[in-house]
């Protein structure tokens, strides 16, 4: 629930003599303060507590005194116990016996957001094992729910990582290092849940040995780089425009490669890519 106020409840005397309290009634109930009924203050709660001197009905309670210098917006959450019940609100303004001085103003009453539930986090995406090139970035991401607000912290082989505290975890420029197990905890107010293991893995950036013209004229070398993985075989006469020539598989490591159609190209650069 929210409402703006304005108050100015004092007339030259020191804040907690003049005072004004909020009080609901549930159901059947008799009138209570706001706070000792369950509810809690999100923003723009009481101020003070009324002095017990002077004989202020309100003395010893918590309170708005003083002046608010403008409209303020409270925002309360309501009792667990008001959930499914018919509620009145009432706002109390209470003098001392010395000055009295009207001055609380309430508008714009608002209850919204109602619900009777709580729940714990639930991961509905699971960050996924990657596999990237030395130097390059690998993010991990996850995609949770539950009741909000949900806090993230991302673990490597089951060490918390520092400042990685969001759903998304990204590990730069990855290195031997690097490789291993990544996962990350989910949690709120209700609990906390682990997500899988995502492993991270390198692949050596590839490299073009030997590099010879045969004797039929063609252009052959052979690719080096990590096993089991695909590359891209691109050409350039220019090393500006690149054109793709062929797609090899690398089974043991090292694979050769020969550029047939390189006798019209004098001039003819060659480099290769991992294919993830």
């Amino acid at each position: 629930m929210s409402f703006r106020q304005f108050y100015n409840l004092e007339a030259n005397l020191p804040i907690g003599y003049d005072g004004g309290v909020l009080e609901i009634k549930i159901g059947g109930g008799s009138f209570t303060d706001i706070v000792a009924a369950g509810g809690s203050f999100v923003s723009g709660g009481y101020v003070a507590t009324i002095t017990n001197r002077f004989n202020n009905p309100l003395a010893g309670r918590q309170a708005w005194s003083g002046n608010s210098g403008g409209f303020i917006t409270t925002l309360i959450n309501l009792p667990a116990a008001a959930q499914g019940q018919s509620i009145q609100l009432r706002w109390r303004c209470g003098s001392d016996s010395s000055t009295a001085t009207p001055g609380w103003y309430v508008d714009s009453v608002l209850i919204s957001g109602v619900g009777c539930c709580s729940y714990p986090p639930t991961i509905t995406t699971q960050p996924q094992s990657q596999t990237v090139v030395a130097g390059a970035d690998a993010v991990f991401s996850v995609t949770s729910d539950g009741t909000y607000p949900l806090g993230y912290q991302w673990r490597f082989k089951g060490t918390n990582l520092p400042a990685a505290f969001a759903s998304s975890y990204v590990r730069p420029s990855v290195q031997a290092s690097d490789v291993g197990p990544y996962d990350v905890l989910v949690y709120n107010s209700m609990g906390y849940v682990t997500s899988v293991v995502a492993n991270l893995n390198i692949v050596s950036p590839p490299i073009l040995l030997s590099p010879r013209m045969q004797t039929n004229g063609s252009f052959s070398f052979t690719l080096s780089g990590s096993a089991g993985f695909n590359y891209l075989i691109e050409a350039t006469t220019n090393l500006s425009n690149w054109a793709a020539v062929a797609t090899i598989s690398n089974v043991t490591g090292q694979v050769p490669f020969a550029a047939t159609n390189s006798a019209g190209y004098p001039q003819r650069g060659f480099r290769a890519k991992w294919l993830p």
